[in-house]
């Protein structure tokens, strides 16, 4: 067929349907490429390099190698002889047989015809018989390995041991275990924070990464079961990292960029870049193929392309690009693709919460949307996926996830439980005191009530994901950001249905607030826009405009009075503010080391309350600029991304993780 069309593309439409029977029921990406894949062998032919066939990805075939064609003299001819039985009398006793010594002789084409139809034949039945897909496989059995209810957030396993990292003391450590089970042992490191990104194809070196810088972390090679760990060079890592096939080189992320690294941190180079942030790399087993996992406007999702970082395009094994995806795995013989799907934080390098398990084929490397099975559905979410060796079994972490939230007590330095036994974050109180709005844990569905815990009514519904809602002035109406479709909505706190700030506007919506007059609302753009600033909508007309001088700042807060709003720089290290009035800005703070996040006013407007990462509360004084210490927050322990708000005393609300996490191996089976 591809010698039909010398140097032209034959699709795979039009092989597919030459090859087999329209009421054939094969996995037919996997039979062509198996085909295409024996035709290379024939001819000791390279997919990356090739002589004779070129694969045009998600195409199709097109032979290369020039062409000759030679045809037979026209009086070429082919005898062949036949026996055929001869007619005798009834009379006659013995029936004799003789040789008719006729010849036929037929064109050499019709025998070819004939030869390449028998050949056809049973090429088709070798390739149904033996391309047809294994069944997907399901969990036969679900075990715990641990029981001690500490945080856990990465893992690898050689099969003897699993080696994850877990919160000890209040710090995150590199711990140890057997793969049954049993007591734990904490292997000692040079940096804190670990997480596990791979382990070597030989199984004998971790690839860590560890905090030390505000742009990512160190990248370290740690030697299991002992040895001494050593850094990758000066490698600074945003979102994961994996070991090649060889052994020798890294793959890691940093922002939207891919680098590929020579072990000792020596002849690095970028190999790719994409529209997203970029995490949790992995190569296929056979070498040829890197998936891994892109935050982008539209949320999660799962990437593929070559190992040389070519043809980079998203995947939708799940069935369709609203769901989100990430962290995938492939079975150790490629057969199978493991990854999370309906995951609700961000977990590129650190993730918290976790997600439902998914399956599918590991060859697909297109955005199909079939051959996708969900193998869990709660109550666990699940992340940290390491597959066993010989496929038969997945160790994951499993999280129940919840969120129970707090008030600081500045006077006796403690933390008290605020809406007892309900899980949740995010909280905002009304401006008369009286109702709270809060976004349940992990549901992230909005949520009001009387602060007394009475009241209650659900406003927001899945796949909504309820981000930082916000009182109207007259404590009628809701604004918050919905993650799900990255767009500000408005929902009224009694009845209703939630209405985007601006259904016509393409989304990357976040940190809306509103005006005192409650005629406007004030919102940024994500970093994912290139138009990142401060925006104010006017909610008669809908008219939208750039508030003058904003371009690159982010997380916009009004003060109570309306004169202020203040902002952060687009790496979140300076506080800025701008005066309604003269539409002039300012900076007020400048952060030395960390950053700033989740600016809040008091209710005198004289003070701005701030998260200042890692570790603490601050509040800095309108006036003359000055940062005062709150709180440490150092061994307080937070459910994935942290966050701030102010009660109407301007006690500082927290969000404390109740969640337990352990450790869990679920034993796979083929379906019947």
């Amino acid at each position: 067929m591809l010698l039909e069309k010398p140097g032209e593309l034959v699709t795979r439409e039009t092989l597919i349907a030459r090859l087999w029977p329209p009421d054939t029921f094969v996995d037919f990406d996997q039979g062509l490429k198996k085909a295409v894949n024996r035709l290379r062998e024939a001819l000791s032919d390279c997919a990356e390099q090739p002589r004779f066939i070129e694969t045009l990805p998600r195409r199709g075939y097109r032979f290369v190698a020039e062409v000759h064609e030679e045809r037979p003299e026209a009086s070429a001819r082919e005898e062949v002889t036949l026996l055929r039985p001869i007619a005798v009398p009834e009379s006659e006793a013995q029936p004799v047989t003789t040789p008719d010594t006729r010849k036929v002789t037929t064109h050499p084409w019709i025998a070819a015809a004939l030869l390449s139809l028998l050949l056809l034949s049973a090429a088709t039945i070798i390739v149904v018989r033996f391309t047809r897909p294994a069944p997907l496989p399901t969990v036969f059995e679900t075990r715990a390995l641990t029981n001690d209810g500490l945080p856990k957030q990465s893992l690898a396993t050689d099969d003897v041991r699993l080696y994850f990292a877990e919160r000890v003391g209040g710090t995150f450590g590199l711990s140890q275990m057997s793969v049954h089970g049993g007591e734990s042992l904490r292997k000692e490191t040079p940096f804190v924070d670990p997480n596990i990104f791979d382990i070597s194809p030989d199984q004998t070196e971790l690839l860590v990464s560890g905090a030390g810088h505000e742009a990512g972390r160190d990248l370290w090679v740690v030697p299991v079961p002992a040895g001494a760990p050593h850094r990758v060079g000066d490698v600074v890592v945003s979102g994961g990292a994996c070991w090649a096939p060889d052994g020798v080189h890294i793959l890691y992320t940093q922002g939207h960029d891919l680098y590929f690294v020579k072990h000792d941190g020596t002849e690095i180079r970028k190999i790719a870049t994409v529209a997203g942030f970029t995490g949790r790399p992995r190569y296929s087993p056979t070498g040829d193929r890197v998936r891994f996992t892109v935050y982008g406007r539209d949320g999660l999702s799962l990437w593929e392309m070559r190992a040389d970082g070519k043809d980079p395009h998203r995947l939708s094994p799940a069935g369709g690009d609203s769901l989100q995806q990430c962290c995938g795995m492939w079975s150790p013989d490629g057969e199978f693709y493991y990854f999370l799907a309906n995951f609700r934080e961000t977990p590129l390098a650190n993730p918290v919460v976790g997600g439902d398990l998914w399956v599918t084929r590991g060859n697909r490397s297109t955005a199909e949307t079939d051959g996708a099975a969900r193998l869990t559905i709660g109550p666990l979410a699940y992340s940290a996926l390491a597959p066993s060796r010989d496929g038969g079994k997945l160790y994951a972490v499993g999280t129940q996830a919840r969120a129970e939230l707090t008030r600081y007590d500045p006077r006796s330095n403690t933390f008290e439980p605020f809406l007892v036994g309900i899980s949740a974050l995010d909280a905002d109180i009304s401006r008369d005191g009286q109702w709270i709005a809060y976004v349940t844990f992990p549901e992230f569905a909005i949520w009001v009530s009387k602060l007394d815990g009475s009241n209650r009514r659900q406003l927001t519904f899945p796949p909504a994901h309820g981000f930082l809602p916000r009182w109207s002035p007259d404590g009628k109406q809701i604004v918050y950001t919905d993650l799900d479709r990255n767009k500000v909505f408005i929902v009224p706190r009694d009845s209703g249905v939630p209405t985007p700030l601006l259904p016509d506007d393409p989304g990357n919506q976040i940190d809306p607030t509103w005006m005192p007059d409650r005629n406007s609302i004030v919102f940024a753009r994500t970093h994912l826009d290139p138009d990142l600033a401060i925006y104010q909508v006017d909610l008669k007309t809908r008219q939208v405009r750039m508030v003058p001088g904003s371009k690159d700042l982010t997380g916009p807060r009004v003060s109570p009075d309306g004169r202020w709003i203040n902002a952060l720089s687009r790496d979140w290290t300076t506080v800025m503010i701008y005066d309604v009035q003269t539409e002039k800005w300012q900076q007020i703070a400048k952060a030395d080391k960390g950053v700033f996040a989740y600016t809040n006013w008091s209710h005198d407007g004289e003070w701005i309350y701030a998260r200042k990462f890692p570790h603490r509360a601050v509040r800095i004084n309108l006036a003359d600029h000055h940062i005062e210490p709150v709180v440490d927050l150092k061994d307080f322990p937070e459910p994935g991304p942290s966050w701030m708000a102010l009660a109407p005393d301007d006690s500082i609300f927290l969000h404390r993780d109740r969640s337990v996490q352990e450790i869990y191996a679920l034993t796979l089976q083929s379906s019947k």
